[in-house]
């Protein structure tokens, strides 16, 4: 579930990382996994951060025990009002936040304040045009509460992140097989209360696809199926 590639990232191990919404810690986990030492995890949902911090804990049971030392703080904050100094992250993780937020430059200038100099900052929203067929096929989309707010246009975002002293490095798509679940779950309607029989097979589908290892080949061709019709838009610049 992972929509940041690490890699991708760039940024070094040992230097402090933020994830800013990291919603049930799929990003932690990720980080965790790779070896990142000091890690901080904020949500403005305290029921997110508790899970999240359960998962990290699943995670950790199920891994050999590490040689490094390794630290995860979980911290219950505002995006638009970080309470960190500036300058204290090497690297900021920012997956799926941006459409939830409605003052979300004031997260942009955020994330530029607490990132130190050469810093690397992964970014990542829904695509345009996946997302507005959802917006289509649901007209209450748009107004489930949590729900998203605005639908980017990548060459405005990218702008907008750039006005804040950030160069682009590198973009691409994910989540190529997760469109047309988000479709299906519009048309469905997604405020019902009970999900139709499809919507809940073509989840198992995806579940499937993501943790299994026969699904190797599957998760090769939603690769390819990234630039074609990836859910996201994912982003990496480094600041300065």
């Amino acid at each position: 579930m992972q929509t940041i590639r690490l890699a991708h990232l760039g940024a070094p191990k040992n230097m402090p990382i933020l994830d800013l919404g990291c919603g049930n810690g799929r990003h932690v986990n990720g980080l965790y996994a790779a070896g990142f030492r000091n890690i901080t995890a904020l949500d403005a949902d305290k029921a997110q951060i508790a899970e999240a911090r359960m998962r990290l804990g699943e995670l950790k049971a199920s891994l050999p025990k590490r040689r490094i030392a390794q630290k995860v703080r979980f911290v219950v904050g505002d995006g638009t009002r970080l309470a960190f100094p500036d300058s204290s992250f090497g690297a900021v993780v920012c997956a799926e936040v941006l459409e939830h937020v409605p003052d979300y430059y004031r997260v942009l200038d955020e994330m530029a304040r607490v990132l130190a100099p050469r810093g690397q900052l992964g970014v990542s929203v829904p695509r345009r045009w996946p997302e507005t067929l959802c917006w289509w096929l649901d007209k209450s989309y748009g107004h489930a509460p949590g729900g998203h707010i605005r639908i980017f246009r990548r060459r405005e975002l990218i702008a907008d992140i750039e006005a804040r002293g950030f160069t682009l490095i590198r973009q691409h798509w994910a989540h190529g097989t997760h469109s047309p679940f988000w479709w299906l779950k519009s048309a469905c309607g997604m405020k019902r209360k009970r999900e139709p029989w499809a919507v809940r097979l073509y989840h198992r589908f995806l579940v499937w696809e993501m943790f299994h290892p026969q699904a190797l080949v599957n998760r090769l061709l939603a690769r390819l199926l990234d630039p074609l019709m990836g859910k996201s838009l994912v982003l990496y610049f480094r600041k300065g």
